[in-house]
Parts: C-alpha cells; sequence; structure tokens
C-alpha cells in the first residue's frame, strides 16, 4: 500500500512541475523561512520527498506551508493528480505516517527555500473525500496552494485541523527558533498519566529546590560593587548537600522517562538542565575536598564559573517543572517555557 502511494505521488509531482511552470510568469510570489520549528505529537517533524530528500517548511504572508506528501501522510489519505483540472484529491484510508527529524541520515539531501521560484496557485482545488476545501488563514482569510520546487504546498494549520489536531503557534522570541504545535486532543486518562507524572516531578524538583537551599546557606553569595562573591562558610554542608543533590538529579533522570512523545520537549529541556547541574556539583565538591577556599568570585576559576550554575541550576528545572503541569492541567497543550 505504501509502494502504491509512493508512485500515486511521484506522478503527482511530474505533472504539477509542468503545470505551474505555465503560471509562473504572473503568479510568482516571494516566500520566507518560517524559522520555526514543527511537532507534531510532542516529534519535531521533516518533509521527505519521494526520493527521500527533505523538503523545508515555506513562509508566505504570515502563514507556514508543508508539502502536500506530507499532508497526505499525517491524514493517512491517498493523494492524486489530475493535469487537467488541476485537482488534488486526498482520499481512501491509509496508514498514517510521521516523519521525526530523527530519521535523517548522514549525506542526507535537504533543500533550501532559495533553490528555487515560488508560485501561487490559486486555481488549484484540492478535494478531500469528495469535498471541496478551501484553506483559510488564524485571520479567516482565504489563502491558497503554492507550488516550490515542483512541489505543492499546502498551509500547516488547516492541515493539521483536517486531521483533527489542536494547533498552536509560539513566535521565536529572544533569537531562538519559533515553534508550532500540533497534536491530537488528549482523552481524560492521557490528560490524568499526564499530570501525575508532572506532578511527580515537581515534587521531586522541589526537594531538589530544598538540597540547593542549603547548600546555598553553607557558602552564601554578596554582592561587592559589581563583583559576586561567594565565601565559604561551612565547607562540610556545603559537601553534605552537593552528594545529596546529585543523588536527587539521578532520581529526577529516572523520573523523566515517560513514553509519551507529547511531553519529549519538556523532558529534553528538563535532562539537560539536570546533566549541567549534575556536571557543576560534582565540579565544586571536587574543588571543595582539594582547596581549602575562603572566598570565591563569580566567573574567576573553575569554581567561580560552576558555583552559579549550583546556586542556580535548581531554581531553573523547578520552574520548568512547574511550568509543565500548569499548562498540562490548564489546556493540555504542551508548548515550550516561554516564560522562563
Amino acid at each position: 500500500m505504501k509502494r502504491t502511494l509512493k508512485l500515486v505521488l511521484f506522478a503527482l509531482a511530474l505533472s504539477v512541475a509542468t503545470i505551474c511552470g505555465a503560471a509562473a510568469a504572473g503568479n510568482e510570489i516571494a516566500i520566507s523561512d518560517p524559522n520555526a520549528q514543527i511537532y507534531v505529537q510532542g516529534v519535531p517533524v521533516m518533509f521527505p520527498n519521494e526520493h527521500g530528500e527533505y523538503m523545508p517548511a515555506i513562509s508566505y504572508q504570515g502563514s507556514t506551508y508543508m508539502p502536500v506528501r506530507s499532508a497526505g501522510e499525517w491524514m493517512g489519505k491517498n493523494v492524486g493528480w489530475d493535469g487537467t483540472t488541476q485537482t488534488i484529491t486526498l482520499s481512501g484510508s491509509v496508514d498514517s505516517v510521521i516523519h521525526g527529524e530523527n530519521e535523517a541520515v548522514d549525506g542526507s539531501v535537504f533543500h533550501g527555500i532559495k533553490e528555487g521560484a515560488a508560485v501561487l496557485c490559486p486555481e488549484r482545488k484540492v478535494y478531500l473525500d469528495g469535498e471541496l476545501v478551501t484553506f483559510k488563514n488564524e485571520k479567516g482569510t482565504v489563502i491558497y496552494p503554492i507550488d516550490f520546487l515542483n512541489v505543492t504546498y499546502l498551509p500547516v494549520r488547516s492541515i493539521g485541523e483536517l486531521t483533527g489536531m489542536d494547533v498552536k503557534w509560539v513566535g521565536s522570541q529572544d533569537g531562538y527558533m519559533g515553534l508550532i504545535f500540533l497534536r491530537m486532543p488528549l482523552s481524560e486518562a492521557e490528560r490524568s498519566s499526564l499530570q501525575s507524572y508532572a506532578q511527580n516531578l515537581q515534587s521531586a524538583a522541589e526537594k531538589l529546590y530544598d538540597i540547593s537551599e542549603t547548600f546555598r546557606q553553607a557558602i552564601p553569595a554578596r554582592v561587592v560593587i559589581t563583583e559576586t562573591q561567594y565565601t565559604v562558610v561551612d565547607q562540610k554542608k556545603a559537601q553534605a548537600a552537593l552528594t545529596e543533590m546529585q543523588q536527587q538529579i539521578a532520581e529526577m533522570q529516572k523520573l523523566c522517562q515517560s513514553d509519551s512523545t507529547l511531553v519529549q520537549y519538556y523532558q529534553n529541556q528538563i535532562l539537560s538542565n539536570l546533566k549541567t547541574l549534575h556536571t557543576a556539583a560534582q565540579t565544586v565538591s571536587n574543588m571543595l575536598s582539594q582547596n581549602d577556599f575562603s572566598t570565591v568570585v563569580e566567573g574567576t576559576g573553575v569554581m567561580g564559573t560552576n558555583l552559579p550554575i549550583v546556586h542556580s541550576g535548581s531554581n531553573t528545572v523547578l520552574q520548568m517543572t512547574a511550568h509543565m503541569r500548569e499548562v498540562i492541567e490548564q489546556t493540555g497543550f504542551i508548548d515550550p517555557f516561554a516564560n522562563i
């Protein structure tokens, strides 16, 4: 069945190239990189064509577009093309396929948005199971298919909604890439399971934070003019707290094992911060056991670089877990740490 789908899509690509080539003169448009990573069911996705080459998402007038091939795969539909009437059909029922970015291998071909002219195709019609589909942007304005690199592109938001997925866009912030999240609505059982997972992680993070407070009392910080100075007032207490902190980090790493792809974004972020915190705590512990420090200036030497991480890292992890729990309880929607 999948081989048949590939053959149909390949024929579609060839036919589209001929039709849109004739229309290019009057409908050429300027597209851009959407500067956004698209997540479907918690998985960062990519768009391979029939040759296994990866096509980019594109942006036009504020809307993000994806290749029709991937749209058909997401929806579990066969894709057809009638060159005479310029009609695309999405019909039937096949296994839904979502390609994650982890599928890419070394040597894969990635097409960028500057490799060809884009063409707006208002004359092109799309039928879903026999019914004409009208695409609209978030404001309700009608938008049309686009041809780019001989591939028909359709709006991501519309495809997500047609597939029954909720769609959320988070714009780029502080130089970071924007994010587009699509997922199927959660059942009560799924929501309850995610809430329990988030609650357990937050409780563990609260314990980690309490341990870090004990460490902070043993090595308090003060600002002297423009420098932050840490004074070792209780080396034994600090060492004990660091040991307990590393044990708690290991416990949290075990907890971050949810099978739900919906929390993979959170788990990856939390695990990354826990790894950094563990390394910093181990470094400070080693230096405390080898040397008799009295005062350490932030940013000076290895210890001065890692002490701020030990002080603030547990608080960052606590904020992340609290945010995840809040988002799941309020909306069930997995989104990034926009306010952290």
